[in-house]
């Protein structure tokens, strides 16, 4: 059964209230306190549940009317009175349908109104008690859902084939959304590779830059040292010079003249020892003496060898009778006569290495002797500028020379250090750049990481999941009912349905229980927190306690639809003792509970709830806009193929028919609705 337009008519000064549901799923009613929500959710509460007033804690119920669909046709529900001022409900085909005292019955599945009441009629201002969804009696009632098949089943296969359609639709939506959203951010991510590379090649060349001026400083900075160390030098000679006393001019001859024949008689040396080291250098190398010593051992060793094998064999003869000193000298004469050439030899060997030994004392003594007389030529020419200073005057041009170079050294020095201070400058603003591109580059890798993580989500199959899980489910019911019979679930108790309560109430709270327990025979409610303490419902907050209500709902509901009985949920103020996330989270539930094929009305005077619920594609009114002025409505009767009676049972209370010939010629100039069936 769905809902496809609520009329509330005006009473007391309000205008009258007209809303066109058109089948919507999720549709959400808002308006400030003492609007009219309210009463139009009592309207459709008593119309199409049975609610009575005194389960509405006094609250009126207005006049008005409902048009729902269920089973394959059209009725308008209507609550009005007569001309006697008697409330009646009433229900007319608009489709030329049957209609009799049965048919809002069966539009429910047969289900009383203790136990459509509190489960799709529900009021939030004040908080539902949890304990009357799992009495015997509840329970026991809505075990009692039965399936009556014909047309339903086929109305049910093709509500199936529909839910099918629309889900492959939305999967197919979303698979190309999530492909169109990955191809978009395949570019970004290259365009944001392509960055990074060429950030990270700025910042290669600015480090590679920073390292050179790093080095120019450094090079810099040694050089100013050691360009003041060389100005301080040169200032403290300079103060040490003009310090000495002036030496007289008959001395700095005396000193030159010493200082000359004393180069004399060292060039006269040096031509004695070049002299001596020209005879010593005709003599052979070292490299040939060398030869000659290796060839002499040679033939000093096997000379050596023989003149042992000759004693030898003298030593043998001695013991014979024949005489062997007949052929001793040939033998001896030639190994003597080698031994003394061998002898020369190295006579000759060790005169050249003495003759070398001599070269290479006096080659020393030269160098020595060039060295003592470059510095005695050194000395004597700044005892000649001493002299040629003295004698001219010169003194004073020598000073402003030590003084061009001790301003030069100065001049050096200040350019030096301007050079520092500038690289230094350039070295922190090349500090600051690297600094910079590092952190842009750290921003792009980052931000590139992001989204490839969110490609990988988007191609993921947890994000089309539920989707493909859902038509799988709807597929296999559909394959079921044209087998023949729809896939009822055996019978659902109270005690049966906690997993599916838990999953509910786990995304109700966000996490904060985690699972639903029913214990004491299935009659008492508690719940199991994260940290796996076990709370009785009794214990809970008033808003924790409106959300386990909720779940409960929502999986009797689900169990409901499993059996082919779709009933509308109608919620006052639910999100009345919720803060922002509860309500966030309870959207969220609803959304996916209408997209299951469910229709929830939803009435609510908060702000923040309307927007969510406008956020996720939910149909929202203002009430305000609903609102619309006409004239007093006339009493409504309408006439009934068959004997009237009330069709929610005992909960409605009966009101003696009273029916005067006025009244039955009146209803039949005013009946414009069809067959229908009256009920007090």
């Amino acid at each position: 059964m769905r809902v496809s337009a609520i009329t509330v008519h005006g009473a007391a000064g309000w205008p009258s209230v007209q809303l066109d549901s058109h089948g919507n799923s999720l549709t959400a009613i808002c308006g400030p306190s003492n609007s009219g929500k309210s009463a139009m959710a009592n309207l459709m509460g008593h119309a199409l549940f049975g609610k009575a007033e005194a389960w509405l804690g006094g609250a009126t119920i207005p006049e008005g009317e409902l048009i729902v669909e269920g089973d394959g046709a059209r009725y308008r529900l209507r609550r009005a009175r007569d001309g006697q001022q008697v409330t009646r409900l009433t229900v007319a085909a608009l489709d030329n349908a049957p209609a009799d005292r049965h048919t809002a019955q069966r539009l429910v599945g047969n289900l009383s109104p203790s136990i459509l009441a509190p489960l799709c009629a529900v009021s939030f201002r004040e908080s539902p008690n949890v304990a009357q969804l799992l009495t015997k009696e509840f329970a026991l009632g809505f075990q009692s859902i039965q399936d009556d098949g014909g047309p339903h089943v086929s109305r049910r296969a093709a509500e199936l084939a529909a839910r099918r359609d629309l889900l492959a639709q939305e999967l197919e939506t979303r698979i190309a959304g999530e492909r169109r959203a990955s191809g978009e951010l395949e570019a970004r991510w290259r365009e944001l590779d392509r960055l990074a590379r060429d950030q990270q090649q700025h910042l290669a060349t600015l480090e590679q830059r920073l390292q050179s001026v790093e080095k120019s400083l450094a090079e810099t900075d040694s050089r100013l040292r050691y360009r003041r160390l060389e100005l301080n030098v040169e200032l403290r000679w300079r103060a040490d010079e003009n310090q000495e006393p002036e030496t007289p001019l008959k001395e700095l001859d005396t000193q030159i003249e010493r200082c000359r024949q004393m180069l004399a008689d060292l060039g006269e040396r040096e031509g004695v020892v070049r002299g001596r080291l020209a005879q010593v250098q005709t003599a052979r190398t070292g490299t040939s003496a060398i030869a000659d010593q290796q060839t002499w051992l040679t033939v000093s060793r096997q000379l050596a060898a023989d003149l042992a094998g000759e004693v030898a064999r003298l030593a043998r003869a001695s013991t014979s009778h024949q005489c062997a000193c007949h052929d001793a000298h040939p033998r001896l004469r030639p190994i003597a006569e080698t031994i003394q050439r061998q002898l020369t030899v190295l006579e000759q060997c060790i005169e050249d290495q003495r003759r070398a030994l001599s070269g290479t004392e006096l080659q020393g003594e030269i160098e020595g002797l060039t060295r003592t007389q470059a510095e005695l030529r050194r000395h004597l020419e700044h005892l000649l500028q001493r002299r040629q200073a003295h004698t001219f005057g010169s003194r004073s041009a020598h000073d402003e020379m030590q003084g061009s170079s001790r301003l030069f050294s100065a001049a050096d020095a200040e350019q030096l250090e301007r050079r520092r201070i500038e690289l230094e400058q350039e070295r922190f603003g090349l500090v600051e750049q690297v600094n910079a591109a590092a952190k842009k580059l750290k921003a792009l890798c980052g931000e590139r990481d992001a989204l490839e993580r969110q490609r990988a989500s988007l191609l993921s199959a947890r994000s089309i999941e539920h989707v493909q899980r859902e038509l799988a489910d709807v597929q296999r019911k559909l394959e079921a009912a044209a087998c023949g019979s729809l896939p009822l679930e055996g019978g659902v108790a109270v005690g049966e349905y906690h997993t599916r309560a838990s999953d509910y109430l786990a995304q109700l709270t966000n996490g904060e229980f985690v699972r639903l327990l029913l214990v004491g025979e299935g009659r008492q409610a508690c719940v199991v927190n994260r940290d796996g303490a076990t709370v009785p419902v009794e214990r809970l907050k008033a808003a924790q306690r409106d959300l386990v209500y909720i779940s409960l709902c929502l999986t009797l509901l689900s169990a409901a639809a499993r059996k082919g009985i779709w009933l509308p949920l109608v919620l006052d103020e639910p999100f009345e003792r919720l803060d922002a996330r509860a309500t966030g989270a309870l959207v969220a539930v609803l959304d996916s509970f209408a997209r299951q094929g469910h229709q929830v009305f939803v009435f609510t005077a908060k702000q923040d709830a309307t927007e969510r619920l406008a956020s996720i594609g939910a149909t929202v009114h203002a009430i305000a806009s609903l609102r619309h002025w006409q004239e007093e409505p006339q009493p409504a009767a309408a006439v009934s193929h068959s004997t009237e009676t009330h069709y929610h049972h005992q909960s409605t209370p009966v009101i003696t028919r009273t029916v005067t010939r006025r009244r039955r010629r009146r209803r039949k100039h005013t009946n414009d609705d069809g067959a229908s069936s009256d009920a007090a």
